[in-house]
């Protein structure tokens, strides 16, 4: 019985570690909450290399969500928030909002590359910010 369920729950686990940027790819603008949920804790990358912060809740003093920090900031050089900085400018390489970039910030958790912060609809793993700012 045990070895029957092995067979039967590690496809599942193989199809989901498997799938990485290309689902969120194809969540595009439906992204939900669950979804989110996955992101959270998530750091965001600039392609330069530069940490621009995570993906936690507003009241975290790194979150791209606070307001009053350096990574949520509109006045922060190091924010994507910022429409005067490189990382928030929409005509930068490193910004999420260009939608022509192919060098948007990256979002890495546990090491790992979860996708791009980008509103750039076909770069594969864009994962748009606007659709997770309100979660």
């Amino acid at each position: 019985m045990k070895k029957n369920l092995f067979l039967i729950i590690l496809p599942i686990l193989v199809n989901f570690m498997a799938c990485k940027a290309s689902h969120w790819s194809a969540l595009g603008e439906s992204f939900d909450a669950l979804s989110a949920g996955l992101l959270y804790g998530s750091e965001v990358i600039a392609d330069d290399g530069t940490f621009l912060g995570k993906i936690t809740d507003s009241w975290d003093s790194d979150s791209i969500f606070n307001e009053n920090g350096i990574y949520g900031s509109k006045t922060s050089i190091y924010s994507i928030w910022n429409e005067n900085s490189e990382y928030g400018n929409k005509f930068s390489m490193y910004n999420p909002f260009n939608s022509h970039t192919n060098t948007p910030p990256k979002i890495i958790k546990e090491g790992e590359f979860i996708g791009y912060l980008s509103v750039n609809k076909y770069l594969t793993g864009a994962i748009n910010p606007y659709s997770i700012k309100h979660h």
